[in-house]
């Protein structure tokens, strides 16, 4: 029988435990999400685990790593599906879009599938060797956004892999002074802010380049530049001109702490923000949940 507590319960094979303060949920970009949890019971390595708050289900998982010492208090680290997406791969695909070549993974993987939302557009030709999942789908979006049709986010919803539009997966609290006890706007081109793309497509007849920059971008900034490997069948100059529209801005980012928590705030959602400067809409980049006596939240956000 479950028992409701403030700091939620953990349901594995063996049954319902409580575990101690400060559980932990994560969600970032690119990474898997992740649950820190500490208890007096041993769970192995490999077991599914699922974490309720509140009458709901926050996390379903894999244990991957634990650790104890004297006090056999054990320490837990799981890991959602996205943890997979660490694997390596070679999948060559012509004509798909971003959610076919997620569907055609999930099979090859055996992963469940949620809500899917469609991408719609069809990308000419790709071979991804030897790279990560995580890389093969991000490319996939990239190349959508760049040519207009919209940013998307995938992430593990308890145990089921979905595809949705940003805009769809939207949090439900605006973060303003009022509700965060603490917060930092930060303005930067140090990472993941391109000025100039350059792409190299190697065929049998040698090298091509393409090549597409932002000229009054680069005198203010200098030129940074983004460097990449095009596939035979790639449209060269229209890859390069995705990329340019989509890596160009400058980054402003938000970290905030708020008093009060809300399980919209995920990775990959849509959070509105209002600091003094207007309301305008971020991507949540990172979310960490902190489940105690009382339950509050961590954003890192990053403006679309």
């Amino acid at each position: 029988m479950s028992v409701t507590n403030t700091r939620g319960e953990i349901i594995f094979s063996s049954g319902v435990i409580t575990p101690h303060d400060n559980v932990r949920f994560v969600t970032e970009q690119g990474s898997a999400g992740t649950l820190y949890f500490t208890a007096n019971e041993r769970i192995d390595t490999g077991e599914s685990v699922t974490f309720r708050y509140g009458g709901r289900d926050v996390f379903k998982g894999v244990v991957f790593k634990y650790e104890y010492g004297h006090e056999k208090q054990y320490k837990y680290m799981a890991y959602d599906m996205l943890r997979y997406f660490e694997n390596k791969d070679t999948i060559k695909y012509v004509g798909l879009t971003a959610t076919e070549l997620l569907l055609k993974i999930a099979n090859i993987y055996g992963f469940a599938t949620g809500e899917i939302e469609d991408t719609k557009y069809r990308i000419a030709a790709r071979l991804e060797d030897g790279v990560t999942l995580y890389k093969i789908i991000d490319y996939a979006l990239t190349l959508t956004s760049g040519a207009g049709f919209g940013e998307f986010v995938y992430y593990d919803d308890c145990g089921k892999l979905c595809l949705k539009r940003m805009t769809s997966l939207r949090c439900g609290t605006v973060m303003t002074p009022s509700v965060c006890t603490d917060f930092t706007v930060s303005v930067s081109i140090d990472e993941g802010y391109y000025n100039k793309v350059k792409l190299v497509q190697i065929s049998g007849t040698g090298r091509r380049f393409f090549v597409r920059e932002d000229t009054e971008r680069i005198a203010r900034n200098g030129v940074l530049q983004y460097y990449g490997m095009l596939s035979p069948q790639e449209n060269g100059t229209s890859v390069a001109i995705n990329l340019l529209n989509s890596l160009s801005t400058p980054k402003r980012s938000i970290v905030c702490t708020c008093a009060k928590g809300d399980l919209t705030a995920r990775a990959g959602a849509v959070v509105t923000a209002d600091f003094g400067d207007g309301a305008a809409d971020y991507l949540c980049e990172r979310a960490e949940h902190i489940f105690n006596s009382s339950y509050t939240m961590k954003l890192k956000l990053s403006a679309l």
